[in-house]
């Protein structure tokens, strides 16, 4: 028993690692978890997170600093390890697996972004539980932060981003992810015109589209140009490449953008609501000092 006690660290790494060599060989469609999954994935771990911080005892540990500590340093370390796989290309090759080379696909960072979350729920919700009062400002933040979070994270589920070739005076009401899946759009895209501009030293110095979207017997023609994007019923569509008769378009369909803006508003509220806060009481401090 003492032998435990005293390699408890060394046994806790020894169980771990199995689970996670296990999960870096997992390979997850995001999109498999769209509406509604995605909601009954935030109701369940926004009742971990009430269990973790505030039903049970012994749980307690998912609500403190060392939890949080744990959750934050994974979620780094995966951040660097997807930087040396995805954007550096260090380790090529067919050894290592494939989830190690898309981060939004890998299980691995699934389960550590959904670890983070959940621990930050339990810490609001510890918080809730033991301090009454001056409390508005911490939990603006922190629930800001846990809202950008998991709306951000689910909200990847139900977004796509795809691609459509136009060719002049054609039009195509699908459009193509990057695994070269068919999407049909719930509107027709034709493109009317290229226009180009060169400056004196004969470089591209502008360059757009002029297409018409047709949905249910209207039509509405609109100029796309580099850093102007035209967004219809949810859907932006920018410009990426023209040809003499042809351009390629990007088409990102992502419902969940302004649900997590507001998270972000309401977690820099709350920071500025902290930091004011601190300074009045700093203030009030001097005076009696």
């Amino acid at each position: 028993m003492n032998v435990v006690k005293k390699n408890k660290v060394y046994l806790f790494i020894l169980a771990v690692l199995p689970v996670i060599i296990g999960l870096s060989f997992i390979t997850i469609n995001p999109h498999a978890f769209a509406f509604p999954a995605n909601i009954i994935i935030c109701f369940v771990s926004v009742y971990l997170s009430v269990l973790f911080g505030r039903l049970s005892e012994s749980l307690r540990f998912f609500s403190g600093q060392k939890a949080v500590l744990t959750a934050f340093v994974c979620i780094i370390l995966l951040m660097i390890v997807h930087w040396l796989f995805y954007h550096r290309r260090l380790f090529d090759g067919g050894f290592f697996p494939p989830a190690l080379y898309d981060f939004s696909k890998s299980a691995l960072f699934v389960f550590a972004w959904m670890m983070f979350v959940v621990v930050l729920g339990a810490v609001i919700v510890r918080r809730l539980t033991l301090v009454k009062t001056n409390n508005q400002w911490f939990l603006l933040h922190h629930f800001g932060l846990w809202f950008a979070l998991m709306t951000g994270f689910l909200g990847s589920t139900d977004s796509y981003t795809m691609y459509a070739l136009l060719t002049k005076e054609t039009s195509t009401s699908y459009a193509y992810n990057k695994d070269g899946q068919a999407m049909q759009l719930p509107f027709q895209i034709s493109l009317k015109e290229i226009r180009t501009e060169v400056d004196k030293s004969g470089a591209v110095a502008y360059y757009g589209a002029t297409v018409k979207v047709k949905d249910e017997g209207k039509e509405k023609t609109k100029t796309i140009a580099v850093n102007q994007p035209y967004r219809y019923k949810g859907y932006d569509i920018y410009i990426m490449q023209v040809a003499n008769y042809r351009c390629k378009l990007q088409i990102v369909y992502d419902p969940w953008r302004y649900v997590v803006l507001l998270g972000i508003l309401m977690m820099m509220t709350g920071a500025l609501g902290m930091f004011f806060k601190g300074f009045k009481m700093q203030k009030q401090d001097d005076k009696l000092g």
